[in-house]
């Protein structure tokens, strides 16, 4: 998956340590993060999951992006120095950026491979049309987010590869049927998970994320093994899910 060596070389995937990119994996395998106010994370299966993605680096077929002098994964597949990434949508509109160099690039997307025995997941994230509470028209500004967000201009949307729609209706829509790569996107819809919901709500998801990501930063730093490192970072979640 590596090939060529000093600037020319390109390594098969660009690595993020962000456990938002490397849960999915943990997904994959029937686990979950969190049940019942508790960390589910460190069992085999999760620890198993986390070294299928170290094993890139360890390798050598991966390298974090960061080694690779880029500022995300999406820059180093945009200068060719990783052949693939793991991203999300946000990816398309930054590939078809001429200041961005990869406009000429011929690419795919296909959605994670499922392991044997294992179920297919990936993680959804999310956009949003907002409003000022304290609007002099709070009424009228409402209004303006639900037309907004109607499916009349979700569907204006789609090609733009800002964000897929929420409504299910959409998905059907020619759009996707000529564009495989927002097919794909758009069909994680029906497999993916949301952190705001399996990461301990949205008031605590962000610590809960700060304690996964520094053990991962741990993990591959090799200054913690995995198995530790996420018994730690489950320590730190069940007090942030006690709180």
């Amino acid at each position: 998956m590596t090939v060529g060596e000093g600037p020319g070389k390109q390594y098969g995937m660009c690595l993020n340590s962000d456990i938002l990119r490397s849960g999915a994996f943990v997904f994959q395998t029937g686990n979950s993060f969190i049940e019942g106010n508790q960390a589910t994370f460190n069992n085999e299966q999760g620890a198993q999951a986390i070294e299928f993605w170290k094993s890139f680096k360890d390798e050598g077929t991966g390298a974090l992006y960061g080694d690779l002098g880029r500022g995300w994964c999406g820059e180093a597949f945009a200068g060719r120095t990783t052949a693939m990434a793991i991203e999300g949508g946000w990816i398309v509109p930054f590939l078809a950026d001429p200041a961005n160099g990869a406009t000429d690039m011929n690419y795919t997307a296909i959605p994670l491979p499922t392991p044997e025995g294992g179920q297919q997941a990936s993680w959804l994230f999310t956009n949003a049309f907002a409003a000022n509470a304290n609007s002099e028209y709070p009424m009228a500004a409402a209004a303006a987010v639900l037309y907004l967000a109607g499916p009349e201009n979700q569907e204006a949307l789609i090609p733009s590869g800002l964000a897929q729609p929420t409504w299910k209706a959409l998905a059907d829509n020619q759009y996707y049927t000529d564009n495989p790569v927002a097919q794909t996107l758009v069909e994680a819809g029906n497999y993916g998970y949301l952190a705001d919901s399996v990461l301990g709500g949205p008031v605590k998801k962000g610590d809960v994320i700060s304690r996964l990501n520094e053990a991962m930063e741990r993990i591959f730093l090799d200054t913690q093994p995995i198995p530790e490192a996420l018994d730690q970072a489950a320590e730190e979640v069940n007090e942030i899910l006690a709180r």
